[in-house]
Parts: C-alpha cells; structure tokens; sequence
C-alpha cells in the first residue's frame, strides 16, 4: 500500500467501486476525510457522480489561517506517535472544539449498532492518525475544475460541529 498517495489511492478506489457498480452518475456524501475523498473524486471524475454532499472537509489549506492548522494536525500527529491514540484523541477534540460534547445520561445503553460503529471508529484511529490526518489536510480542492464540473455541490456543515 502507498500510504504517501493515501488520498489519490482513497480517490481512485471510489472511482473504481463506482464503476463496478453502476454506469449511472452517483449520489455521494462523504464526511470529513470522506469529504476530502470525494471532492477529489468529482475532480478527477465528475461524469460519475450527479450530486456530492460534501459534510465538513477538513480543507484547511483554503483558510487564512492554514498555516496554523497544518501546525495542530501535526501536533496532533506528534502526540499520536509519542503518547498514543486516546492523548492524540483528547488534543485533536480540544483542538477543533469536541471536547464538551454531552454524553449520554448515566444508565442509558446505547442501541448496539451505535456501539458496534462507535467500536469501529475507535479501533480505526490508529491507521487515520498514521496515514490519513496530516495527508488529507494538506489537500488543495481543485477550485477551478469543481467550478465547471455538471455535479451539483453541496457543501454542508453542522451548528455545533
């Protein structure tokens, strides 16, 4: 596996899973990373894809301040790689504002499919702190390509998040 090319491979597997699947354009949302991933997709292959709805890219390297985000999500690698995932994790939280998310009430049990996902999620940081975090924050959208593509664009962000 490239994981130096980590983004073009996540791109191209999209690209290609598209094309097994269907040879109408798709309706795609991705989030976050995903986000990343599919705005390079629709770049890269606009005919494949009629409307992206892209929630919350992290794509800094459009923003004034790009220089410092690039800083955090390289602490938040350092972190990572000298005190392990859960303080990387607490960093990266504190850091983009979700370190006082509410919790559940004490006694409540989450439905198992929440559990099974959130389960998921944690044993997959590991490989997005090593090869996804730095990588796809240092993504620069094709702006002038995204601006001509006949995908409609949704660009989508939530209140608190």
């Amino acid at each position: 596996m490239d994981y130096h090319h980590r983004l073009e491979v996540d791109s191209d597997d999209a690209h290609r899973l598209l094309g097994q699947l269907t040879d109408e354009p798709a309706y795609v949302f991705g989030s976050s990373s995903g986000a990343i991933v599919a705005l390079d997709l629709v770049s890269k292959h606009p005919e494949q894809v009629r409307v992206l709805v892209a929630h919350e890219p992290p794509a800094v390297t459009l923003l004034p301040d790009a220089a410092q985000w690039l800083m955090f999500f390289d602490e938040v690698y350092s972190t990572y790689r000298h005190s392990g995932v859960d303080s990387a994790m607490e960093r990266f939280n504190a850091g983009v504002g979700l370190d006082n998310l509410p919790q559940p009430p004490e006694g409540i049990q989450l439905p198992p499919q929440v559990t099974d996902m959130l389960s998921r999620i944690h044993g997959n940081l590991d490989f997005w702190l090593e090869h996804e975090l730095r990588q796809y924050a240092r993504f620069v959208p094709d702006i002038a390509t995204l601006r001509t593509v006949p995908t409609r664009l949704v660009l989508a962000g939530g209140q608190d998040s």
